[in-house]
């Protein structure tokens, strides 16, 4: 186990731990935007790849960010470092990948909406996670911890986190197996452009000294 990193106990021991409740209304913050490939047709998917997506899959999720630069970085934040760090003058991303890219805005969120709020210091410390969990590059131990988010007692419908690449607050929601409400009826998308015809994309890519090309 690496120093500083906290493994997620198992349900039963999670489940004992008193955790806060944020309705979603106390957020304050919108809009919500989300930088998605346009193949996902459904806005909620089990995506593997991130970090806050429940490890059994059986949840799908939207992620969201409090700016379009966010979301650039979170799609793209690793592979721009890694160029940073080769000292690289130049990223590049194909055109047909980026082409598969566009962003949407959520202008409102359901009021009511349960969160497990990260970025609150008592709700953190309530839950036993800490911060170098979820920043870790190996995202099954943070998906681990979701999982037991999402099956803890108080019926969370998601997380409320920061960023580790822009320090800016993030939603990741998800659908509860056998709900009977109908998050995604509540929650309405519109597109906001290409990702490739952003500002976003190249300013992203700009505060890490480097030159964004589309081939």
């Amino acid at each position: 186990m690496s120093r500083g990193v906290g493994h997620s106990p198992e349900d039963a021991i999670f489940n004992k731990r008193s955790i806060r409740v944020t309705a979603s209304a106390k957020l304050d913050r919108t809009p919500w935007f989300r930088l998605v490939q346009t193949a996902y047709k459904d806005p909620f998917f089990a995506n593997r790849a991130s970090r806050f997506t429940p490890s059994s899959w059986r949840f799908p999720c939207v992620y969201l960010a409090v700016d379009k630069q966010t979301t650039v970085a979170e799609a793209f934040g690793d592979r721009m470092a890694l160029a940073q760090g080769a000292g690289m003058r130049v990223f590049s991303i194909p055109r047909a990948v980026a082409d598969g890219y566009r962003s949407s805005t959520v202008e409102t969120l359901p009021s009511d909406l349960k969160i497990c709020n990260l970025t609150d210091a008592e709700t953190l410390q309530n839950t036993g996670l800490n911060i170098s969990s979820y920043h870790l590059a190996d995202i099954h131990v943070p998906q681990l911890w979701a999982e037991r988010i999402a099956n803890h007692p108080a019926t969370f419908d998601g997380i409320h986190y920061r960023s580790r690449h822009t320090d800016r607050h993030c939603l990741a929601i998800w659908i509860r197996p056998g709900a009977t409400r109908d998050i995604t009826a509540e929650i309405q998308f519109h597109d906001s452009g290409k990702f490739r015809h952003s500002h976003e994309a190249y300013a992203s890519a700009a505060l890490r000294g480097l030159t964004l090309s589309f081939l």
